[in-house]
């Protein structure tokens, strides 16, 4: 009996993959030789990783219009904890940066969790898609050459009913508003601290005061990237939908708030293992620590 070519999921990506390259033109292709991506012949890399690039493939190659390679997909299931095959993952990376090439690296968390119309995966390949999409507008003369690209200031994109599709958390931190207007909650915005470790992983913070002795906070992380995307302002819409999510939940009786002095320990935990990259919020007193609340 033939071997399935893709499992549940890589099914699942390959499916997503597909949704949003139809839509810029693109085309998405499974398990694809790294040596057939990559321009290895002549290249001086080591025999070792020459040979490991002729055996090695990627999960997921997106192609353009004109079938060049753009970027890679890879799934990382629970396989990729072993020792052995997270030393082929590093390989695999190693000669991604040698040859420019980007890869995205992604779980099933990446697929199956929403956040306003977008999961995480068709975010990023719709962010890569965007930002190509800009600098050619740019080199046309159609956009100011000086103008940043954001993804977040798009305010309509094809089949996406959201005002600011891009900007995952626009509308909860509009609901955070509307509850500290009606006196519900001590906070009108919601405040993060965002670090980065020595690996180049992310690591952060958000927290929301309810009233003036009592706040909620969240926790979370993201991977580094070999991909062109800022990982750290992601980091922080998501923070944005976890701090909604237990807001719900404290407002409605099922979990409580928690005192101003635990938040504030667990910030200055932070603070102290982490690199300081961004802070969103409310005032603090020294730029490379957390915030005092």
């Amino acid at each position: 009996m033939a071997k399935k070519i893709l499992n549940l999921h890589e099914e699942a990506t390959n499916l997503r993959l597909k949704e949003v390259c139809d839509t810029y033109g693109a085309h998405a292709y499974p398990k694809i030789r790294v040596a057939d991506v990559l321009p290895i012949q002549g290249s001086g890399i080591s025999n070792e990783d020459f040979r490991f690039a002729l055996q090695a493939h990627f999960d997921f190659i997106v192609c353009d219009n004109e079938q060049i390679p753009q970027f890679a997909v890879e799934f990382d299931g629970p396989s990729h904890k072993d020792a052995a095959q997270r030393r082929r993952d590093a390989k695999k990376d190693a000669l991604c940066d040698r040859f420019a090439f980007p890869i995205l690296r992604i779980n099933w968390r990446h697929i199956v969790k929403k956040y306003k119309s977008y999961d995480l995966l068709s975010w990023f390949v719709e962010h890569w898609f965007l930002a190509q999409e800009f600098y050619e507008a740019q080199c046309k003369g159609h956009v100011p050459w000086d103008e940043p690209y954001d993804p977040m200031m798009f305010f309509t994109l094809p089949g996406r009913s959201h005002r600011f599709p891009m900007w995952l958390s626009s509308g909860l931190r509009i609901k955070v508003q509307e509850l500290h207007k009606k006196g519900k909650i001590r906070d009108s915005i919601v405040s993060h601290w965002i670090g980065v470790d020595k690996n180049g992983h992310y690591h952060g913070v958000s927290w929301l005061r309810t009233n003036d002795a009592e706040a909620i906070v969240v926790e979370s992380g993201m991977r580094k990237q070999r991909f062109p995307v800022s990982e750290g302002d992601l980091l922080g819409e998501i923070l944005a939908f976890l701090i909604f999510e237990r807001l719900e939940a404290v407002l409605s009786g099922e979990e409580s708030a928690i005192p101003m002095y635990e938040v504030n320990r667990i910030l200055h935990a932070t603070a102290a293992k982490y690199e300081m990259r961004s802070f969103a919020g409310h005032s603090h007193d020294k730029p490379n620590t957390a915030p005092v609340l």
